[in-house]
């Protein structure tokens, strides 16, 4: 029997905002997923960022390299949950002394932050603007 672990009162998260892939050849991912896969792409961020809408879902593949912060290099995935109120899970993990990666940061659809788990697995936190 598995003992529970008691918990605190937590982030209110709404769902799992996408599934991000670092790769070491953008164009030769690209050429997989869209040439092979068929997947067509959505959102474009230059030329180290590509997503696609699958279903509910989104992926997103990430140029490795220079472009791409440390904390995502050798990881492959990164996890991207998708808070109801990015500021408060924000002061919640950093109150809870969890390491935080990279300070929340303005994009034009969204805002972000990153933090790294016990085993320095990365956990992005994002919030979509409203339109």
């Amino acid at each position: 029997m598995v003992t529970p672990i008691p918990t605190k009162r937590g982030i209110k998260l709404k769902d799992i905002a996408f599934t991000a892939y670092t790769v070491e050849d953008i164009i030769r991912a690209r050429q997989f997923y869209e040439g092979v896969l068929g997947l067509t792409p959505a959102e474009t961020f230059g030329d180290h960022w590509q997503e696609y809408t699958i279903g509910n879902g989104t992926l997103a593949i990430i140029a490795g390299g220079d472009s791409t912060p440390d904390y995502y290099k050798g990881r492959g995935f990164a996890l991207v949950l998708e808070a109801e109120n990015l500021e408060e899970a924000y002061n919640y993990l950093k109150q809870n002394n969890v390491k935080i990666l990279q300070e929340p940061q303005e994009f034009p659809g969204c805002r972000m932050f990153v933090v790294s788990d016990p085993d320095e697995n990365v956990i992005t936190f994002h919030q979509l603007k409203q339109s």
